[in-house]
Protein backbone atom coordinates (compact mmCIF):
# COMPACT_ATOMS: atom_id res chain seq x y z
CA UNK A 1 0.00 0.00 0.00
CA UNK A 2 2.81 2.68 1.12
CA UNK A 3 4.89 1.24 -2.20
CA UNK A 4 1.36 2.33 -4.42
CA UNK A 5 1.20 5.41 -2.49
CA UNK A 6 4.36 6.33 -3.34
CA UNK A 7 4.16 5.50 -6.66
CA UNK A 8 0.83 7.75 -6.18
CA UNK A 9 2.57 10.63 -5.05
CA UNK A 10 5.59 10.74 -7.61
CA UNK A 11 2.85 10.85 -10.54
CA UNK A 12 0.76 13.84 -8.78
CA UNK A 13 3.83 15.57 -8.15
CA UNK A 14 5.37 15.09 -12.20
CA UNK A 15 1.50 16.17 -13.04
CA UNK A 16 1.96 19.45 -11.34
CA UNK A 17 5.36 20.20 -12.57
CA UNK A 18 4.22 19.72 -16.38
CA UNK A 19 0.99 21.84 -15.79
CA UNK A 20 3.07 24.90 -13.75
CA UNK A 21 5.55 24.52 -16.53
CA UNK A 22 2.92 24.60 -19.26
CA UNK A 23 1.81 27.88 -17.50
CA UNK A 24 5.04 29.57 -17.49
CA UNK A 25 5.59 28.76 -20.81
CA UNK A 26 2.30 30.38 -21.48
CA UNK A 27 3.28 33.12 -19.70
CA UNK A 28 6.83 33.75 -21.65
CA UNK A 29 5.12 33.33 -25.17
CA UNK A 30 2.85 36.02 -24.60
CA UNK A 31 5.57 38.33 -24.18
CA UNK A 32 7.48 37.50 -27.03
CA UNK A 33 7.06 40.03 -30.02
CA UNK A 34 4.55 39.04 -32.70
CA UNK A 35 7.24 37.97 -35.44
CA UNK A 36 9.11 34.96 -33.50
CA UNK A 37 5.67 33.76 -31.85
CA UNK A 38 4.66 32.13 -35.59
CA UNK A 39 6.90 31.34 -38.46
CA UNK A 40 5.65 32.68 -42.30
CA UNK A 41 5.41 29.54 -43.98
CA UNK A 42 3.20 30.85 -46.29
CA UNK A 43 3.61 30.44 -49.83
CA UNK A 44 4.16 34.11 -50.71
CA UNK A 45 5.20 35.08 -46.76
CA UNK A 46 2.33 37.31 -46.33
CA UNK A 47 3.59 37.90 -42.68
CA UNK A 48 6.97 39.45 -43.89
CA UNK A 49 7.73 43.18 -43.85
CA UNK A 50 9.58 44.45 -46.82
CA UNK A 51 12.40 46.39 -46.59
CA UNK A 52 9.87 49.78 -47.42
CA UNK A 53 7.75 49.02 -44.31
CA UNK A 54 10.81 48.34 -41.81
CA UNK A 55 12.69 51.60 -43.35
CA UNK A 56 9.55 53.89 -42.70
CA UNK A 57 9.49 52.50 -39.00
CA UNK A 58 12.85 52.66 -38.41
CA UNK A 59 12.42 56.59 -38.99
CA UNK A 60 9.31 56.97 -37.36
CA UNK A 61 9.08 60.39 -34.96
CA UNK A 62 5.35 60.47 -33.95
CA UNK A 63 2.96 57.87 -32.24
CA UNK A 64 0.40 55.93 -34.09
CA UNK A 65 -2.00 54.39 -33.13
CA UNK A 66 -3.57 51.07 -35.06
CA UNK A 67 -6.95 50.11 -34.04
CA UNK A 68 -8.31 46.63 -34.92
CA UNK A 69 -12.28 47.47 -34.29
CA UNK A 70 -14.35 44.42 -34.22
CA UNK A 71 -15.94 41.40 -32.69
CA UNK A 72 -12.63 39.56 -31.03
CA UNK A 73 -14.19 36.44 -31.58
CA UNK A 74 -14.72 36.89 -35.31
CA UNK A 75 -11.67 39.08 -35.99
CA UNK A 76 -9.42 37.38 -38.88
CA UNK A 77 -6.29 36.18 -36.35
CA UNK A 78 -4.15 37.10 -40.06
CA UNK A 79 -4.93 41.00 -39.08
CA UNK A 80 -4.35 40.45 -35.50
CA UNK A 81 -0.96 39.09 -35.71
CA UNK A 82 0.26 41.12 -38.89
CA UNK A 83 -0.71 44.16 -37.25
CA UNK A 84 1.49 43.32 -34.26
CA UNK A 85 4.23 42.52 -36.12
CA UNK A 86 4.86 46.79 -36.99
CA UNK A 87 4.30 47.25 -33.12
CA UNK A 88 7.40 44.58 -32.91
CA UNK A 89 9.46 47.07 -35.10
CA UNK A 90 8.75 50.32 -33.82
CA UNK A 91 7.94 51.67 -30.30
CA UNK A 92 5.83 54.40 -31.71
CA UNK A 93 3.54 51.87 -32.55
CA UNK A 94 0.94 50.44 -30.29
CA UNK A 95 -1.76 47.67 -31.63
CA UNK A 96 -5.29 47.26 -29.51
CA UNK A 97 -8.12 45.65 -30.53
CA UNK A 98 -12.06 46.91 -29.70
CA UNK A 99 -14.95 45.37 -29.34
CA UNK A 100 -17.85 47.47 -30.47
CA UNK A 101 -20.25 44.58 -29.47
CA UNK A 102 -19.01 45.41 -25.44
CA UNK A 103 -18.47 48.65 -25.83
CA UNK A 104 -20.91 50.42 -28.13
CA UNK A 105 -19.30 54.05 -27.49
CA UNK A 106 -16.14 53.46 -29.16
CA UNK A 107 -17.50 53.44 -32.71
CA UNK A 108 -18.72 57.12 -31.86
CA UNK A 109 -15.45 57.74 -29.78
CA UNK A 110 -13.12 56.74 -32.56
CA UNK A 111 -15.28 57.40 -35.37
CA UNK A 112 -15.09 54.44 -37.34
CA UNK A 113 -17.05 51.12 -38.15
CA UNK A 114 -16.71 48.20 -37.15
CA UNK A 115 -14.62 45.56 -39.38
CA UNK A 116 -12.23 48.24 -39.60
CA UNK A 117 -8.41 48.78 -38.81
CA UNK A 118 -8.17 52.86 -37.88
CA UNK A 119 -5.00 54.12 -38.14
CA UNK A 120 -4.42 57.63 -35.63
CA UNK A 121 -1.83 60.16 -35.34
CA UNK A 122 -2.26 62.08 -32.38
CA UNK A 123 0.61 64.50 -33.09
CA UNK A 124 -1.10 65.43 -36.78
CA UNK A 125 -4.57 64.37 -35.67
CA UNK A 126 -4.80 62.43 -38.78
CA UNK A 127 -7.13 59.43 -39.24
CA UNK A 128 -7.09 56.93 -42.15
CA UNK A 129 -9.86 54.40 -41.72
CA UNK A 130 -9.28 50.22 -43.78
CA UNK A 131 -11.81 47.76 -43.61
CA UNK A 132 -10.52 44.50 -43.56
CA UNK A 133 -12.11 43.70 -47.11
CA UNK A 134 -9.07 45.92 -48.13
CA UNK A 135 -6.78 43.72 -46.22
CA UNK A 136 -8.08 40.47 -47.13
CA UNK A 137 -9.45 40.42 -50.67
CA UNK A 138 -11.92 37.96 -52.09
CA UNK A 139 -12.46 37.12 -56.24
CA UNK A 140 -15.24 39.30 -56.71
CA UNK A 141 -15.82 37.36 -59.99
CA UNK A 142 -16.24 34.28 -58.54
CA UNK A 143 -18.42 35.56 -55.68
CA UNK A 144 -20.52 37.30 -58.25
CA UNK A 145 -21.14 35.17 -60.60
CA UNK A 146 -20.41 31.50 -58.44
CA UNK A 147 -21.87 32.68 -55.09
CA UNK A 148 -18.08 31.13 -54.17
CA UNK A 149 -16.27 33.24 -51.14
CA UNK A 150 -12.78 32.75 -52.64
CA UNK A 151 -9.49 34.69 -50.83
CA UNK A 152 -7.99 36.47 -53.46
CA UNK A 153 -4.97 38.37 -51.98
CA UNK A 154 -3.55 39.53 -48.47
CA UNK A 155 -2.56 43.60 -48.56
CA UNK A 156 -2.08 44.20 -44.99
CA UNK A 157 1.69 45.77 -45.61
CA UNK A 158 0.40 47.99 -48.20
CA UNK A 159 -2.21 49.33 -46.42
CA UNK A 160 -1.23 49.98 -42.98
CA UNK A 161 2.22 51.10 -44.32
CA UNK A 162 0.42 53.94 -46.52
CA UNK A 163 -1.40 54.83 -43.75
CA UNK A 164 0.98 55.15 -41.23
CA UNK A 165 2.84 57.43 -43.74
CA UNK A 166 -0.18 59.15 -44.47
CA UNK A 167 -1.38 60.13 -40.78
CA UNK A 168 2.68 60.58 -39.30
CA UNK A 169 3.53 62.96 -42.04
CA UNK A 170 2.17 66.72 -42.19
CA UNK A 171 2.65 66.97 -46.09
CA UNK A 172 1.23 65.34 -49.43
CA UNK A 173 2.27 65.68 -52.39
CA UNK A 174 -0.20 67.05 -55.23
CA UNK A 175 0.26 65.13 -58.43
CA UNK A 176 -1.58 67.12 -61.46
CA UNK A 177 -2.54 64.88 -64.31
CA UNK A 178 -2.69 66.87 -67.42
CA UNK A 179 -6.27 66.43 -69.32
CA UNK A 180 -7.67 68.20 -72.78
CA UNK A 181 -5.69 66.09 -74.91
CA UNK A 182 -7.68 62.20 -75.20
CA UNK A 183 -4.82 61.32 -72.14
CA UNK A 184 -5.34 58.01 -71.08
CA UNK A 185 -7.34 57.35 -67.60
CA UNK A 186 -5.03 55.84 -65.07
CA UNK A 187 -6.31 52.13 -64.17
CA UNK A 188 -7.38 51.36 -60.67
CA UNK A 189 -3.93 49.78 -59.71
CA UNK A 190 -2.22 53.18 -60.69
CA UNK A 191 -4.01 55.23 -58.53
CA UNK A 192 -4.10 52.99 -55.92
CA UNK A 193 -0.47 52.70 -55.55
CA UNK A 194 -0.06 56.55 -55.72
CA UNK A 195 -2.93 57.02 -52.95
CA UNK A 196 -0.88 54.58 -50.59
CA UNK A 197 2.41 56.83 -51.27
CA UNK A 198 0.52 59.74 -50.01
CA UNK A 199 -0.04 61.16 -53.63
CA UNK A 200 -3.05 62.96 -54.59
CA UNK A 201 -4.16 63.11 -58.18
CA UNK A 202 -6.11 66.35 -59.33
CA UNK A 203 -6.72 67.19 -62.74
CA UNK A 204 -5.54 69.48 -64.89
CA UNK A 205 -6.47 71.53 -67.72
CA UNK A 206 -4.02 74.37 -68.82
CA UNK A 207 -6.13 76.21 -71.31
CA UNK A 208 -8.48 76.69 -68.89
CA UNK A 209 -6.58 76.99 -65.94
CA UNK A 210 -3.81 79.20 -67.72
CA UNK A 211 -1.07 77.99 -65.13
CA UNK A 212 0.15 75.51 -63.57
CA UNK A 213 -0.83 75.56 -59.71
CA UNK A 214 2.15 76.15 -57.28
CA UNK A 215 1.83 73.14 -55.27
CA UNK A 216 2.11 70.72 -57.98
CA UNK A 217 4.72 68.89 -57.07
CA UNK A 218 4.16 66.45 -60.25
CA UNK A 219 3.02 67.10 -63.20
CA UNK A 220 1.76 63.83 -65.41
CA UNK A 221 0.84 63.61 -69.05
CA UNK A 222 -0.35 60.09 -69.61
CA UNK A 223 -0.68 59.15 -73.45
CA UNK A 224 -1.80 62.24 -74.79
CA UNK A 225 -3.39 61.18 -78.00
CA UNK A 226 -3.72 65.37 -79.38
CA UNK A 227 -0.84 67.58 -79.44
CA UNK A 228 0.01 70.03 -76.93
CA UNK A 229 -1.38 74.04 -77.38
CA UNK A 230 2.09 76.03 -77.82
CA UNK A 231 0.92 78.05 -74.78
CA UNK A 232 0.51 75.00 -72.97
CA UNK A 233 3.99 73.74 -73.79
CA UNK A 234 5.81 77.46 -72.84
CA UNK A 235 4.07 76.71 -69.41
CA UNK A 236 5.46 73.27 -68.67
CA UNK A 237 8.62 74.20 -70.02
CA UNK A 238 8.75 77.84 -67.91
CA UNK A 239 7.56 74.79 -64.71
CA UNK A 240 10.65 73.09 -65.34
CA UNK A 241 12.96 75.82 -65.36
CA UNK A 242 11.58 76.99 -62.09
CA UNK A 243 12.53 73.17 -61.04
CA UNK A 244 9.35 71.25 -61.59
CA UNK A 245 9.06 67.34 -61.99
CA UNK A 246 7.32 66.17 -65.12
CA UNK A 247 6.51 62.34 -66.03
CA UNK A 248 5.60 62.07 -69.60
CA UNK A 249 4.23 58.83 -70.91
CA UNK A 250 3.91 58.44 -74.81
CA UNK A 251 3.44 56.45 -77.63
CA UNK A 252 2.89 56.39 -81.27
CA UNK A 253 0.16 59.02 -82.88
CA UNK A 254 -1.21 59.90 -86.26
CA UNK A 255 -0.17 63.09 -85.82
CA UNK A 256 3.25 62.73 -83.85
CA UNK A 257 2.86 65.18 -81.56
CA UNK A 258 5.53 67.57 -82.84
CA UNK A 259 5.39 70.28 -79.60
CA UNK A 260 5.18 67.63 -76.86
CA UNK A 261 8.12 66.22 -79.18
CA UNK A 262 9.66 69.56 -79.10
CA UNK A 263 9.35 69.60 -75.40
CA UNK A 264 11.57 66.62 -74.85
CA UNK A 265 13.92 67.67 -77.35
CA UNK A 266 14.78 70.27 -75.53
CA UNK A 267 15.92 68.41 -72.65
CA UNK A 268 17.90 65.80 -75.25
CA UNK A 269 15.23 63.31 -75.84
CA UNK A 270 14.38 62.36 -79.44
CA UNK A 271 11.27 60.67 -79.61
CA UNK A 272 10.47 58.55 -82.50
CA UNK A 273 7.09 58.13 -83.64
CA UNK A 274 6.24 54.38 -84.48
CA UNK A 275 6.35 51.01 -82.62
CA UNK A 276 9.68 49.41 -81.76
CA UNK A 277 10.33 45.42 -81.74
CA UNK A 278 13.51 43.77 -79.95
CA UNK A 279 14.27 40.58 -82.10
CA UNK A 280 17.28 39.18 -79.82
CA UNK A 281 16.57 35.36 -78.94
CA UNK A 282 14.57 35.03 -75.90
CA UNK A 283 13.76 38.74 -75.75
CA UNK A 284 10.10 38.75 -76.51
CA UNK A 285 7.25 37.03 -74.60
CA UNK A 286 5.22 34.49 -76.50
CA UNK A 287 7.71 35.20 -80.03
CA UNK A 288 5.63 38.40 -80.30
CA UNK A 289 8.92 40.79 -81.00
CA UNK A 290 6.75 43.94 -80.33
CA UNK A 291 5.72 42.75 -76.53
CA UNK A 292 9.28 41.93 -75.04
CA UNK A 293 11.13 42.59 -72.05
CA UNK A 294 13.31 45.60 -71.97
CA UNK A 295 16.68 45.79 -70.45
CA UNK A 296 17.53 47.61 -67.50
CA UNK A 297 20.20 50.27 -66.80
CA UNK A 298 21.12 50.94 -63.07
CA UNK A 299 23.08 53.84 -63.10
CA UNK A 300 20.66 56.34 -62.84
CA UNK A 301 19.17 55.25 -59.86
CA UNK A 302 15.46 54.97 -61.55
CA UNK A 303 15.34 51.35 -61.16
CA UNK A 304 15.53 50.67 -56.99
CA UNK A 305 14.05 48.21 -55.52
CA UNK A 306 14.58 46.33 -58.84
CA UNK A 307 17.31 43.13 -59.72
CA UNK A 308 17.82 42.04 -63.22
CA UNK A 309 16.26 39.25 -62.31
CA UNK A 310 12.81 40.86 -61.71
CA UNK A 311 11.14 41.43 -65.62
CA UNK A 312 9.23 44.66 -66.73
CA UNK A 313 6.96 43.79 -70.10
CA UNK A 314 6.36 46.04 -72.43
CA UNK A 315 3.72 46.05 -75.64
CA UNK A 316 3.79 48.59 -78.89
CA UNK A 317 6.48 50.95 -77.55
CA UNK A 318 7.26 53.69 -79.39
CA UNK A 319 11.37 54.94 -78.91
CA UNK A 320 13.47 57.62 -78.85
CA UNK A 321 17.55 58.48 -79.05
CA UNK A 322 19.48 60.84 -76.85
CA UNK A 323 20.98 63.81 -78.18
CA UNK A 324 24.63 63.53 -78.51
CA UNK A 325 25.22 67.22 -77.64
CA UNK A 326 23.92 68.03 -74.88
CA UNK A 327 24.41 71.46 -72.93
CA UNK A 328 25.88 72.26 -69.97
CA UNK A 329 24.88 71.00 -66.87
CA UNK A 330 21.98 69.27 -68.78
CA UNK A 331 22.37 65.20 -67.92
CA UNK A 332 20.40 62.23 -69.26
CA UNK A 333 20.09 58.81 -67.20
CA UNK A 334 18.19 56.16 -69.29
CA UNK A 335 16.70 53.10 -67.38
CA UNK A 336 14.70 51.23 -70.00
CA UNK A 337 16.45 50.19 -73.11
CA UNK A 338 16.13 47.90 -75.96
CA UNK A 339 19.04 45.44 -76.78
CA UNK A 340 21.67 45.96 -80.10
CA UNK A 341 19.08 43.68 -81.56
CA UNK A 342 15.77 46.54 -81.51
CA UNK A 343 14.04 47.48 -84.83
CA UNK A 344 12.02 50.66 -85.45
CA UNK A 345 9.09 50.18 -87.47
CA UNK A 346 7.32 53.60 -89.26
CA UNK A 347 3.94 52.81 -89.90
CA UNK A 348 3.53 55.19 -92.58
CA UNK A 349 6.01 53.39 -94.71
CA UNK A 350 7.03 50.33 -93.10
CA UNK A 351 10.72 51.24 -93.02
CA UNK A 352 12.89 49.10 -90.59
CA UNK A 353 15.94 51.21 -88.88
CA UNK A 354 18.00 48.44 -86.66
CA UNK A 355 19.18 50.22 -83.21
CA UNK A 356 19.31 50.13 -79.90
CA UNK A 357 16.14 52.43 -78.78
CA UNK A 358 15.87 53.76 -75.34
CA UNK A 359 12.26 53.53 -74.14
CA UNK A 360 12.79 55.35 -70.66
CA UNK A 361 14.72 58.24 -69.72
CA UNK A 362 15.18 61.08 -67.15
CA UNK A 363 16.69 64.37 -67.93
CA UNK A 364 18.00 66.42 -65.23
CA UNK A 365 19.40 70.29 -65.07
CA UNK A 366 19.98 72.23 -62.09
CA UNK A 367 18.18 75.33 -61.96
CA UNK A 368 19.90 78.84 -63.08
CA UNK A 369 18.96 81.62 -60.38
CA UNK A 370 19.45 85.00 -60.19
CA UNK A 371 18.25 88.05 -58.45
CA UNK A 372 15.59 88.59 -60.92
CA UNK A 373 14.11 85.40 -61.60
CA UNK A 374 11.37 83.65 -60.11
CA UNK A 375 13.08 81.61 -57.10
CA UNK A 376 11.39 78.11 -57.34
CA UNK A 377 8.95 76.59 -54.51
CA UNK A 378 9.84 74.19 -51.63
CA UNK A 379 7.37 72.01 -53.47
CA UNK A 380 8.75 71.71 -56.41
CA UNK A 381 11.49 68.97 -57.39
CA UNK A 382 14.72 69.51 -55.23
CA UNK A 383 18.61 67.51 -55.67
CA UNK A 384 20.93 67.16 -53.54
CA UNK A 385 24.31 69.59 -54.15
CA UNK A 386 27.61 68.94 -53.29
CA UNK A 387 27.78 70.98 -50.92
CA UNK A 388 25.22 69.34 -48.78
CA UNK A 389 22.65 72.27 -48.98
CA UNK A 390 19.40 70.98 -51.50
CA UNK A 391 18.98 72.87 -54.82
CA UNK A 392 16.26 73.08 -57.22
CA UNK A 393 16.82 71.06 -59.83
CA UNK A 394 14.20 70.24 -62.80
CA UNK A 395 13.43 66.44 -63.69
CA UNK A 396 11.74 65.61 -67.03
CA UNK A 397 10.80 61.38 -66.99
CA UNK A 398 9.72 60.14 -70.54
CA UNK A 399 8.62 56.24 -71.01
CA UNK A 400 8.01 55.98 -74.72
CA UNK A 401 5.62 52.84 -73.48
CA UNK A 402 2.30 53.86 -72.13
CA UNK A 403 1.78 49.93 -71.46
CA UNK A 404 3.80 50.01 -68.66
CA UNK A 405 0.78 51.26 -66.22
CA UNK A 406 -1.96 49.41 -68.97
CA UNK A 407 -4.28 47.92 -66.39
CA UNK A 408 -4.64 44.61 -68.16
CA UNK A 409 -1.72 44.20 -68.47
CA UNK A 410 -0.77 44.68 -65.15
CA UNK A 411 -3.66 42.41 -63.88
CA UNK A 412 -2.76 39.60 -66.55
CA UNK A 413 1.30 39.91 -65.66
CA UNK A 414 1.24 40.34 -61.63
CA UNK A 415 4.44 39.29 -61.39
CA UNK A 416 6.55 41.87 -63.39
CA UNK A 417 7.79 44.96 -62.03
CA UNK A 418 5.86 47.86 -64.38
CA UNK A 419 3.76 49.21 -61.57
CA UNK A 420 7.20 49.44 -59.45
CA UNK A 421 9.14 51.14 -62.22
CA UNK A 422 6.58 54.19 -62.47
CA UNK A 423 5.93 54.44 -58.96
CA UNK A 424 9.80 55.12 -58.37
CA UNK A 425 9.54 57.51 -61.51
CA UNK A 426 6.61 59.23 -60.32
CA UNK A 427 8.56 59.70 -56.80
CA UNK A 428 11.88 60.44 -58.22
CA UNK A 429 13.92 63.42 -57.01
CA UNK A 430 10.32 64.79 -55.07
CA UNK A 431 12.25 65.28 -51.51
CA UNK A 432 8.86 64.14 -49.50
CA UNK A 433 8.17 61.84 -51.87
CA UNK A 434 8.32 57.79 -51.34
CA UNK A 435 7.15 54.99 -53.15
CA UNK A 436 5.31 52.83 -50.88
CA UNK A 437 3.23 51.14 -53.18
CA UNK A 438 3.48 47.65 -51.79
CA UNK A 439 1.46 45.39 -54.06
CA UNK A 440 -0.85 42.74 -52.46
CA UNK A 441 0.42 39.39 -52.09
CA UNK A 442 -1.38 36.54 -53.42
CA UNK A 443 -3.41 33.73 -51.41
CA UNK A 444 -3.97 31.64 -54.19
CA UNK A 445 -2.59 27.70 -53.93
CA UNK A 446 0.25 27.59 -55.85
CA UNK A 447 0.79 24.20 -57.22
CA UNK A 448 4.36 22.48 -57.74
CA UNK A 449 4.30 21.30 -61.40
CA UNK A 450 7.35 20.65 -64.22
CA UNK A 451 7.51 23.58 -66.17
CA UNK A 452 10.07 22.43 -69.03
CA UNK A 453 11.28 18.77 -69.32
CA UNK A 454 14.68 18.89 -69.34
CA UNK A 455 18.04 17.20 -69.25
CA UNK A 456 17.82 16.64 -65.38
CA UNK A 457 14.37 16.40 -65.31
CA UNK A 458 14.79 13.30 -67.72
CA UNK A 459 17.48 11.98 -65.19
CA UNK A 460 15.29 12.17 -62.11
CA UNK A 461 12.02 11.28 -63.52
CA UNK A 462 13.33 8.45 -66.01
CA UNK A 463 16.74 7.55 -66.03
CA UNK A 464 17.01 7.13 -62.28
CA UNK A 465 13.72 5.23 -61.69
CA UNK A 466 14.52 2.44 -64.69
CA UNK A 467 17.94 2.17 -62.71
CA UNK A 468 16.37 1.16 -59.83
CA UNK A 469 13.27 -0.75 -61.41
CA UNK A 470 16.30 -2.98 -63.39
CA UNK A 471 18.22 -3.37 -60.19
CA UNK A 472 15.24 -4.77 -57.93
CA UNK A 473 14.31 -6.60 -61.04
CA UNK A 474 17.82 -8.81 -61.04
CA UNK A 475 17.49 -8.88 -57.20
CA UNK A 476 14.58 -10.28 -57.56
CA UNK A 477 15.34 -13.38 -60.38
CA UNK A 478 18.70 -13.93 -57.88
CA UNK A 479 16.62 -14.67 -55.34
CA UNK A 480 14.05 -16.64 -57.24
CA UNK A 481 16.69 -19.03 -58.22
CA UNK A 482 17.86 -19.63 -54.95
Amino acid sequence: MNKNLKKGGIVAIFTVIVIAAVIVVNLIAGTVPAKYRRLDLSTNQIFSLSDTTKDLLGGLTKDVNIYIVGDPDRIDERITHFAGLYADLSDHVTVEVKDPVLHPDVLSTLNTEANTVLVSCPDTGKTQSIPFTDIIQIDLMAYYQYQQYKESSFDGEGQLTSAISYVANDTETNVYQLSGHKESTLPAMVTDALKKSNMQVHDLNLLTEGAIPGDCELLLINNPQTDLAVDEKDMIAGYLKQGGHVLILTGYTESGNPNLSSLCADYGLELKNGYVADMAPGQSYNNNPFLFFPEYEFSGGMLTGITSKDPALLLNPSGMTVSENLRDGLTVSPFLTTTDSGIFVDPATQEQTPGTYVLGATATEPVETSENSQAATASQAQAQSPDGETAPEATLTVITAPSLIDGSLLLQFPSITNLTIFMNAASHNISQAVNLSIPAKSLEVTYNMITAGGLWSALFIIVIPVIFLIAGFVVWMKRRKL
